[in-house]
Protein backbone atom coordinates (compact mmCIF):
# COMPACT_ATOMS: atom_id res chain seq x y z
CA UNK A 1 0.00 0.00 0.00
CA UNK A 2 1.32 3.09 -0.98
CA UNK A 3 0.46 7.13 -1.49
CA UNK A 4 -3.14 8.06 -0.70
CA UNK A 5 -4.64 4.30 -0.98
CA UNK A 6 -2.21 3.62 2.18
CA UNK A 7 -3.00 6.02 3.85
CA UNK A 8 -6.94 5.92 3.45
CA UNK A 9 -6.62 2.07 4.26
CA UNK A 10 -4.61 3.26 7.24
CA UNK A 11 -7.32 4.92 8.67
CA UNK A 12 -9.83 2.35 7.78
CA UNK A 13 -7.62 0.45 10.52
CA UNK A 14 -8.10 3.14 12.91
CA UNK A 15 -11.55 3.31 12.43
CA UNK A 16 -11.95 -1.01 13.07
CA UNK A 17 -10.51 -0.36 16.23
CA UNK A 18 -12.53 2.88 17.91
CA UNK A 19 -15.82 0.39 16.21
CA UNK A 20 -14.61 -2.57 17.77
CA UNK A 21 -13.96 -0.30 21.20
CA UNK A 22 -17.27 1.58 21.57
CA UNK A 23 -19.81 -0.97 19.57
CA UNK A 24 -20.88 -2.93 22.43
CA UNK A 25 -21.42 -0.14 24.62
CA UNK A 26 -23.19 1.82 21.61
CA UNK A 27 -25.22 -1.29 20.42
CA UNK A 28 -26.99 -1.97 23.71
CA UNK A 29 -26.97 1.75 25.26
CA UNK A 30 -27.62 4.26 22.49
CA UNK A 31 -30.19 4.04 20.39
CA UNK A 32 -29.14 3.89 16.33
CA UNK A 33 -26.32 3.17 17.93
CA UNK A 34 -25.25 -0.12 16.89
CA UNK A 35 -26.90 1.37 13.07
CA UNK A 36 -24.71 4.55 13.33
CA UNK A 37 -21.35 2.63 13.52
CA UNK A 38 -22.37 0.20 11.06
CA UNK A 39 -23.55 2.30 8.53
CA UNK A 40 -19.99 4.79 8.91
CA UNK A 41 -17.95 1.30 9.02
CA UNK A 42 -19.86 0.29 5.71
CA UNK A 43 -19.71 3.37 3.88
CA UNK A 44 -16.08 3.72 4.93
CA UNK A 45 -14.92 0.23 3.90
CA UNK A 46 -16.60 0.76 0.14
CA UNK A 47 -13.88 3.37 -0.38
CA UNK A 48 -11.59 0.59 -0.92
CA UNK A 49 -13.31 -1.68 -2.92
CA UNK A 50 -10.86 -0.83 -5.82
CA UNK A 51 -8.73 -3.52 -4.54
CA UNK A 52 -11.23 -6.19 -4.25
CA UNK A 53 -9.34 -8.48 -7.07
CA UNK A 54 -6.73 -8.04 -5.22
CA UNK A 55 -7.63 -8.73 -2.21
CA UNK A 56 -10.40 -11.86 -3.49
CA UNK A 57 -6.91 -13.72 -4.91
CA UNK A 58 -5.26 -13.05 -0.83
CA UNK A 59 -8.76 -14.80 0.71
CA UNK A 60 -8.58 -18.21 1.14
CA UNK A 61 -11.67 -21.03 0.11
CA UNK A 62 -13.23 -20.87 3.28
CA UNK A 63 -13.27 -17.17 3.57
CA UNK A 64 -14.24 -16.62 -0.08
CA UNK A 65 -17.07 -19.38 1.06
CA UNK A 66 -18.08 -16.83 4.13
CA UNK A 67 -18.32 -14.02 1.67
CA UNK A 68 -20.19 -15.67 -1.39
CA UNK A 69 -22.81 -17.40 1.66
CA UNK A 70 -23.34 -13.43 2.62
CA UNK A 71 -24.04 -12.69 -0.99
CA UNK A 72 -26.14 -15.28 -1.36
CA UNK A 73 -28.44 -14.82 1.61
CA UNK A 74 -28.66 -11.25 0.83
CA UNK A 75 -30.12 -12.01 -2.25
CA UNK A 76 -32.23 -14.96 -1.37
CA UNK A 77 -35.22 -13.17 -0.17
CA UNK A 78 -35.82 -11.70 -3.65
CA UNK A 79 -37.41 -15.10 -4.72
CA UNK A 80 -40.32 -14.73 -2.42
CA UNK A 81 -41.24 -11.68 -4.76
CA UNK A 82 -42.92 -14.26 -6.25
CA UNK A 83 -45.37 -14.66 -3.62
CA UNK A 84 -45.18 -11.29 -1.70
CA UNK A 85 -48.19 -9.65 -1.17
CA UNK A 86 -47.41 -6.74 0.99
CA UNK A 87 -44.67 -5.25 -1.34
CA UNK A 88 -44.38 -1.96 1.65
CA UNK A 89 -43.53 -4.32 4.05
CA UNK A 90 -41.12 -6.36 2.10
CA UNK A 91 -39.01 -3.63 1.32
CA UNK A 92 -39.30 -2.21 5.34
CA UNK A 93 -37.88 -5.98 6.36
CA UNK A 94 -35.38 -5.72 3.08
CA UNK A 95 -34.13 -2.33 4.53
CA UNK A 96 -32.92 -4.18 8.17
CA UNK A 97 -31.43 -7.26 5.63
CA UNK A 98 -29.07 -5.09 3.50
CA UNK A 99 -27.02 -5.08 6.65
CA UNK A 100 -25.69 -8.94 5.55
CA UNK A 101 -24.35 -7.56 2.63
CA UNK A 102 -22.52 -4.75 4.39
CA UNK A 103 -20.71 -7.13 6.17
CA UNK A 104 -18.76 -8.09 3.13
CA UNK A 105 -16.70 -4.91 2.71
CA UNK A 106 -16.43 -4.24 5.98
CA UNK A 107 -14.93 -8.08 5.99
CA UNK A 108 -12.99 -7.27 3.05
CA UNK A 109 -11.46 -3.58 4.86
CA UNK A 110 -10.43 -6.10 8.45
CA UNK A 111 -8.77 -8.85 6.20
CA UNK A 112 -6.59 -6.56 3.94
CA UNK A 113 -5.08 -4.58 6.69
CA UNK A 114 -1.60 -5.28 7.30
CA UNK A 115 -0.33 -8.22 9.22
CA UNK A 116 -0.67 -7.73 12.88
CA UNK A 117 -4.08 -5.21 12.82
CA UNK A 118 -6.58 -8.39 13.22
CA UNK A 119 -5.48 -9.28 16.63
CA UNK A 120 -5.23 -6.05 17.27
CA UNK A 121 -8.65 -5.50 16.71
CA UNK A 122 -9.75 -8.71 18.63
CA UNK A 123 -8.33 -7.28 21.55
CA UNK A 124 -10.02 -3.92 21.21
CA UNK A 125 -13.92 -5.58 20.82
CA UNK A 126 -12.20 -7.52 23.85
CA UNK A 127 -11.69 -4.59 25.50
CA UNK A 128 -15.18 -3.23 24.20
CA UNK A 129 -17.40 -6.35 25.75
CA UNK A 130 -15.31 -5.44 29.44
CA UNK A 131 -16.33 -1.79 28.93
CA UNK A 132 -20.07 -2.40 28.33
CA UNK A 133 -20.66 -4.92 30.75
CA UNK A 134 -20.60 -2.07 33.62
CA UNK A 135 -22.43 0.69 31.45
CA UNK A 136 -25.31 -2.10 30.75
CA UNK A 137 -25.53 -3.39 34.53
CA UNK A 138 -25.85 0.77 35.56
CA UNK A 139 -28.20 0.97 32.61
CA UNK A 140 -30.15 -2.33 33.81
CA UNK A 141 -29.82 -1.26 37.54
CA UNK A 142 -31.51 2.60 36.30
CA UNK A 143 -34.56 0.93 34.85
CA UNK A 144 -35.50 -1.78 37.17
CA UNK A 145 -35.08 0.15 40.28
CA UNK A 146 -36.09 3.76 38.95
CA UNK A 147 -38.04 3.95 35.98
CA UNK A 148 -39.83 1.06 37.50
CA UNK A 149 -39.67 -1.04 34.26
CA UNK A 150 -40.85 -4.94 34.55
CA UNK A 151 -37.28 -5.76 32.13
CA UNK A 152 -33.96 -3.59 31.40
CA UNK A 153 -34.24 -2.30 27.53
CA UNK A 154 -31.38 -0.81 26.90
CA UNK A 155 -31.36 1.18 24.06
CA UNK A 156 -33.32 -0.47 22.26
CA UNK A 157 -35.56 -3.59 23.16
CA UNK A 158 -34.81 -6.52 26.74
CA UNK A 159 -34.20 -9.16 23.58
CA UNK A 160 -31.47 -7.21 21.79
CA UNK A 161 -30.16 -5.51 25.51
CA UNK A 162 -30.17 -9.34 27.13
CA UNK A 163 -28.26 -10.76 24.44
CA UNK A 164 -26.31 -8.84 23.22
CA UNK A 165 -24.68 -8.51 26.94
CA UNK A 166 -24.53 -12.36 27.54
CA UNK A 167 -22.89 -12.41 24.10
CA UNK A 168 -20.13 -10.08 25.83
CA UNK A 169 -20.04 -12.51 28.57
CA UNK A 170 -19.62 -15.39 26.61
CA UNK A 171 -16.99 -13.91 24.66
CA UNK A 172 -14.71 -12.75 27.67
CA UNK A 173 -15.45 -16.25 29.21
CA UNK A 174 -14.06 -18.11 25.96
CA UNK A 175 -11.26 -15.74 26.01
CA UNK A 176 -10.31 -16.20 29.24
CA UNK A 177 -10.46 -19.99 28.35
CA UNK A 178 -8.47 -20.06 25.22
CA UNK A 179 -6.50 -17.30 25.78
CA UNK A 180 -2.75 -17.97 26.37
CA UNK A 181 -2.10 -16.04 29.26
CA UNK A 182 -1.26 -16.49 33.03
CA UNK A 183 -3.40 -18.19 35.03
CA UNK A 184 -4.50 -14.93 37.10
CA UNK A 185 -4.73 -12.98 33.81
CA UNK A 186 -7.41 -15.40 32.98
CA UNK A 187 -9.72 -15.33 36.10
CA UNK A 188 -9.22 -11.34 35.41
CA UNK A 189 -10.55 -11.99 31.63
CA UNK A 190 -13.11 -14.53 33.28
CA UNK A 191 -14.32 -11.91 36.28
CA UNK A 192 -14.86 -9.11 33.66
CA UNK A 193 -17.93 -11.19 32.13
CA UNK A 194 -20.05 -10.71 35.36
CA UNK A 195 -21.24 -7.42 34.96
CA UNK A 196 -22.42 -7.90 31.48
CA UNK A 197 -24.28 -11.46 32.30
CA UNK A 198 -25.69 -9.99 35.11
CA UNK A 199 -27.02 -7.22 32.50
CA UNK A 200 -28.37 -9.90 30.62
CA UNK A 201 -30.36 -11.23 33.60
CA UNK A 202 -32.12 -8.20 34.35
CA UNK A 203 -33.46 -8.41 30.66
CA UNK A 204 -35.26 -11.47 31.66
CA UNK A 205 -34.15 -12.87 27.71
CA UNK A 206 -34.93 -16.68 27.97
CA UNK A 207 -32.76 -17.06 24.93
CA UNK A 208 -29.65 -15.42 26.19
CA UNK A 209 -29.68 -18.50 29.22
CA UNK A 210 -30.12 -20.65 26.38
CA UNK A 211 -27.11 -19.16 24.76
CA UNK A 212 -24.57 -19.12 27.84
CA UNK A 213 -25.39 -23.21 28.55
CA UNK A 214 -24.62 -24.32 24.99
CA UNK A 215 -21.60 -22.29 25.08
CA UNK A 216 -20.30 -23.92 28.72
CA UNK A 217 -21.45 -27.08 26.66
CA UNK A 218 -19.25 -26.39 24.14
CA UNK A 219 -15.76 -25.71 25.79
CA UNK A 220 -15.17 -28.71 26.91
CA UNK A 221 -15.35 -30.11 23.72
CA UNK A 222 -13.42 -27.78 21.05
CA UNK A 223 -10.54 -26.00 24.33
CA UNK A 224 -8.49 -28.55 25.34
CA UNK A 225 -6.60 -31.59 23.23
CA UNK A 226 -6.19 -34.44 26.17
CA UNK A 227 -9.15 -36.31 27.42
CA UNK A 228 -7.58 -35.12 31.17
CA UNK A 229 -7.72 -31.09 30.08
CA UNK A 230 -11.43 -31.68 28.86
CA UNK A 231 -12.63 -33.31 32.35
CA UNK A 232 -11.07 -30.31 34.05
CA UNK A 233 -12.79 -27.84 31.65
CA UNK A 234 -15.82 -30.19 31.87
CA UNK A 235 -15.98 -29.44 35.38
CA UNK A 236 -15.26 -26.06 35.35
CA UNK A 237 -17.96 -25.28 33.15
CA UNK A 238 -20.27 -27.19 35.01
CA UNK A 239 -19.54 -25.51 38.38
CA UNK A 240 -20.03 -21.87 36.47
CA UNK A 241 -23.56 -23.54 34.95
CA UNK A 242 -24.84 -24.63 38.14
CA UNK A 243 -24.01 -21.76 40.16
CA UNK A 244 -24.69 -19.30 37.72
CA UNK A 245 -28.09 -20.86 37.34
CA UNK A 246 -28.66 -20.93 40.80
CA UNK A 247 -27.51 -17.67 41.29
CA UNK A 248 -30.12 -16.19 39.20
CA UNK A 249 -33.03 -18.31 40.02
CA UNK A 250 -32.27 -16.14 43.14
CA UNK A 251 -33.48 -12.81 41.30
CA UNK A 252 -37.04 -12.99 41.59
CA UNK A 253 -37.94 -11.84 38.00
CA UNK A 254 -35.69 -14.75 36.78
CA UNK A 255 -37.38 -17.36 39.06
CA UNK A 256 -40.84 -16.71 37.95
CA UNK A 257 -39.80 -15.78 33.75
CA UNK A 258 -38.91 -19.63 34.39
CA UNK A 259 -42.01 -20.98 36.63
CA UNK A 260 -44.02 -19.11 33.64
CA UNK A 261 -41.98 -20.73 30.65
CA UNK A 262 -42.67 -24.09 32.57
CA UNK A 263 -46.71 -23.10 33.14
CA UNK A 264 -47.03 -22.27 29.67
CA UNK A 265 -45.49 -25.23 28.10
CA UNK A 266 -47.51 -27.82 30.06
CA UNK A 267 -50.63 -25.43 29.86
CA UNK A 268 -50.23 -25.40 25.95
CA UNK A 269 -49.79 -29.38 25.29
CA UNK A 270 -52.64 -30.33 27.36
CA UNK A 271 -54.78 -27.51 25.25
CA UNK A 272 -55.09 -24.37 27.83
CA UNK A 273 -55.62 -21.67 25.73
CA UNK A 274 -55.29 -18.17 26.95
CA UNK A 275 -52.78 -15.24 25.96
CA UNK A 276 -49.03 -15.14 26.84
CA UNK A 277 -45.46 -14.30 25.38
CA UNK A 278 -45.27 -17.96 25.22
CA UNK A 279 -48.53 -19.07 24.30
CA UNK A 280 -48.04 -16.70 21.47
CA UNK A 281 -45.24 -18.31 20.36
CA UNK A 282 -46.05 -21.68 20.40
CA UNK A 283 -49.31 -19.95 17.95
CA UNK A 284 -46.56 -17.61 15.93
CA UNK A 285 -44.48 -21.10 15.24
CA UNK A 286 -47.66 -23.35 13.71
CA UNK A 287 -48.34 -20.19 11.77
CA UNK A 288 -45.34 -20.38 10.44
CA UNK A 289 -45.06 -23.88 9.70
CA UNK A 290 -48.73 -23.97 7.85
CA UNK A 291 -47.13 -20.52 5.54
CA UNK A 292 -44.05 -22.84 4.91
CA UNK A 293 -46.24 -26.09 4.23
CA UNK A 294 -48.28 -24.05 1.63
CA UNK A 295 -45.26 -22.17 -0.06
CA UNK A 296 -42.12 -24.71 0.30
CA UNK A 297 -39.66 -23.33 -2.21
CA UNK A 298 -39.86 -19.56 -1.96
CA UNK A 299 -41.67 -18.71 0.91
CA UNK A 300 -44.75 -17.24 1.48
CA UNK A 301 -42.99 -13.53 0.70
CA UNK A 302 -40.74 -11.80 3.03
CA UNK A 303 -43.00 -9.29 4.00
CA UNK A 304 -46.12 -10.96 4.45
CA UNK A 305 -45.90 -12.70 8.06
CA UNK A 306 -47.73 -9.57 10.01
CA UNK A 307 -50.88 -9.83 7.44
CA UNK A 308 -51.40 -13.13 8.63
CA UNK A 309 -50.79 -12.33 12.21
CA UNK A 310 -53.26 -9.61 12.05
CA UNK A 311 -56.00 -11.78 10.83
CA UNK A 312 -55.49 -14.31 13.13
CA UNK A 313 -55.89 -11.47 15.57
CA UNK A 314 -59.12 -10.31 14.36
CA UNK A 315 -59.57 -13.96 14.64
CA UNK A 316 -60.22 -14.58 10.63
CA UNK A 317 -57.08 -17.77 10.67
CA UNK A 318 -57.39 -20.29 13.66
CA UNK A 319 -54.16 -19.47 15.53
CA UNK A 320 -54.29 -18.04 18.97
CA UNK A 321 -52.34 -14.64 18.38
CA UNK A 322 -53.47 -12.01 20.54
CA UNK A 323 -51.06 -9.70 20.20
CA UNK A 324 -50.33 -7.80 15.91
CA UNK A 325 -46.85 -9.41 16.20
CA UNK A 326 -44.31 -8.76 13.66
CA UNK A 327 -42.28 -11.63 12.92
CA UNK A 328 -42.50 -15.92 14.19
CA UNK A 329 -40.05 -15.02 17.40
CA UNK A 330 -38.22 -18.13 15.40
CA UNK A 331 -35.34 -16.88 12.93
CA UNK A 332 -35.33 -20.48 10.92
CA UNK A 333 -39.24 -20.90 10.83
CA UNK A 334 -39.56 -16.97 9.69
CA UNK A 335 -37.57 -17.82 6.87
CA UNK A 336 -39.59 -21.11 6.34
CA UNK A 337 -42.79 -19.34 6.05
CA UNK A 338 -41.47 -16.02 4.02
CA UNK A 339 -38.58 -17.34 2.14
CA UNK A 340 -39.00 -21.17 1.61
CA UNK A 341 -36.15 -23.52 1.35
CA UNK A 342 -34.39 -21.10 -0.87
CA UNK A 343 -34.03 -18.70 1.92
CA UNK A 344 -33.54 -20.89 4.88
CA UNK A 345 -30.83 -22.77 3.50
CA UNK A 346 -28.77 -19.27 2.44
CA UNK A 347 -29.44 -18.05 5.97
CA UNK A 348 -27.97 -21.73 7.67
CA UNK A 349 -24.98 -21.44 4.77
CA UNK A 350 -24.56 -17.59 5.79
CA UNK A 351 -24.94 -17.50 9.41
CA UNK A 352 -23.89 -20.96 10.62
CA UNK A 353 -22.17 -23.12 7.93
CA UNK A 354 -19.62 -20.96 6.41
CA UNK A 355 -18.49 -19.60 10.06
CA UNK A 356 -18.11 -22.77 10.95
CA UNK A 357 -16.22 -23.98 8.80
CA UNK A 358 -13.30 -21.24 8.88
CA UNK A 359 -13.56 -21.38 13.27
CA UNK A 360 -13.15 -25.46 12.19
CA UNK A 361 -9.91 -24.75 10.00
CA UNK A 362 -8.38 -22.61 12.44
CA UNK A 363 -9.09 -25.68 15.21
CA UNK A 364 -7.47 -27.87 13.41
CA UNK A 365 -4.16 -25.56 12.37
CA UNK A 366 -3.95 -24.94 16.03
CA UNK A 367 -4.09 -21.57 16.13
CA UNK A 368 -7.43 -21.84 18.21
CA UNK A 369 -7.93 -18.47 20.20
CA UNK A 370 -9.96 -16.51 17.64
CA UNK A 371 -11.44 -20.05 16.27
CA UNK A 372 -12.92 -20.34 19.43
CA UNK A 373 -14.44 -16.73 19.79
CA UNK A 374 -15.62 -17.21 16.14
CA UNK A 375 -17.21 -20.06 17.33
CA UNK A 376 -19.09 -19.10 20.23
CA UNK A 377 -20.56 -16.45 18.46
CA UNK A 378 -21.50 -18.31 15.67
CA UNK A 379 -23.21 -21.12 18.45
CA UNK A 380 -24.66 -18.14 20.37
CA UNK A 381 -26.53 -16.20 17.50
CA UNK A 382 -27.47 -20.08 16.67
CA UNK A 383 -28.82 -20.19 20.12
CA UNK A 384 -30.72 -16.68 20.18
CA UNK A 385 -32.58 -17.79 17.04
CA UNK A 386 -34.22 -20.36 18.56
CA UNK A 387 -36.73 -17.85 20.15
CA UNK A 388 -35.94 -14.94 18.44
CA UNK A 389 -36.04 -13.73 14.48
CA UNK A 390 -32.54 -11.53 15.33
CA UNK A 391 -32.60 -10.67 11.72
CA UNK A 392 -35.46 -8.40 12.00
CA UNK A 393 -34.32 -5.89 14.56
CA UNK A 394 -31.63 -3.47 13.24
CA UNK A 395 -29.65 -3.29 16.22
CA UNK A 396 -29.05 -7.16 15.96
CA UNK A 397 -28.48 -7.00 12.45
CA UNK A 398 -25.95 -3.77 12.43
CA UNK A 399 -24.15 -5.77 15.55
CA UNK A 400 -23.92 -8.91 13.61
CA UNK A 401 -22.55 -8.23 10.65
CA UNK A 402 -19.41 -5.88 12.40
CA UNK A 403 -18.66 -8.45 15.02
CA UNK A 404 -18.21 -11.34 12.50
CA UNK A 405 -16.48 -9.25 9.86
CA UNK A 406 -13.60 -8.47 13.44
CA UNK A 407 -13.58 -11.68 14.34
CA UNK A 408 -14.09 -13.51 10.98
CA UNK A 409 -10.58 -11.67 10.02
CA UNK A 410 -8.76 -12.33 13.09
CA UNK A 411 -9.75 -16.22 13.10
CA UNK A 412 -8.83 -16.34 9.23
CA UNK A 413 -5.64 -13.87 9.48
CA UNK A 414 -4.31 -16.29 12.33
CA UNK A 415 -4.66 -19.55 10.35
CA UNK A 416 -2.81 -17.87 7.30
CA UNK A 417 0.07 -17.22 9.77
CA UNK A 418 -0.18 -20.66 11.00
CA UNK A 419 -0.16 -21.99 7.23
CA UNK A 420 2.79 -19.65 6.35
CA UNK A 421 5.32 -20.77 9.37
CA UNK A 422 4.51 -24.00 8.21
CA UNK A 423 6.40 -23.74 4.94
CA UNK A 424 9.29 -24.31 3.69
CA UNK A 425 11.84 -20.82 3.77
CA UNK A 426 11.84 -19.05 -0.16
CA UNK A 427 7.82 -20.53 -0.66
CA UNK A 428 5.60 -17.98 -1.89
CA UNK A 429 3.38 -16.95 0.56
CA UNK A 430 -0.31 -15.69 0.41
CA UNK A 431 -0.54 -11.88 1.10
CA UNK A 432 -3.10 -10.62 3.57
Amino acid sequence: MTGSSGRYEAAGGWLLFLVALLLPTAAVALPHGASGLFTVTALFALGTLARLPQRWHALSPAERWLVLAMLVFFLAPLASLANADDLHEFWKRYDRHWRFLGFVPIFLLARGLPQGWQPRLLRALLWGCVLAGPVALALGAYELAWLGKERAEGAYHPIVFGDLTALYGLLLIAWAAAGRYPRRHRIAWGLAALPALAASVSSGTRGAWLGVLAMLALLPLVLPRSRAGRMRVLALASVVGLAGGWLALQVPMVASKVEETLWWVGAYLSGFDAPSSSQARFELWRLAWDLWRAHPWVGEGFGDFPAFVRAACRGELPYGVAWPLTHAHDVYLQFLATTGLVGFLALMWATILAPLRLAGLGLRVGERTAAVLLLVFVTAFAVFGLTEDWTARSPFTAAYSVLLALLAAASAAATATHRHRGRPPGSAARGA
